[in-house]
């Protein structure tokens, strides 16, 4: 079930025209991020600008938080991100809200 949801989300981010409207009205980006995130922590530095939404879940579950154990699933969401990096104003909007961090810590675990 989890492959198929991410598979659908990235389906969503094939058509260029759409990344505007997924991140800023469907906010889609920690929809993404969030089972990509681990129990790694982040500093101030890395949480400043993330999305609200994310961060009281990656709270909430704490240094408990497990990625998705699924590499499958990882893959594609990671497809879907980069999907949003097409377009140079999809990339800032990505470094604006700051999904490098959880990226960056998935690639390294």
């Amino acid at each position: 079930r989890r492959r198929g949801v991410a598979a659908a989300a990235k389906n969503c981010c094939y058509e260029v025209s759409d990344h505007a409207w997924l991140l800023d009205e469907v906010g889609i980006l920690p929809r993404l991020l969030l089972p990509l995130a681990g129990p790694e922590p982040l500093d101030g530095v890395e949480r400043e600008g993330m999305d609200e939404w994310l961060l009281d879940r990656l709270d909430a579950a704490g240094e408990g938080k497990e990625r998705e154990p699924d590499l499958d699933v990882r893959k594609t969401l990671l497809g879907a991100i980069q999907l949003l990096c097409t377009e140079k104003t999809s990339r800032q909007a990505l470094r604006k809200r700051r999904a490098y961090p959880i990226v960056k810590n998935c690639d390294t675990a």
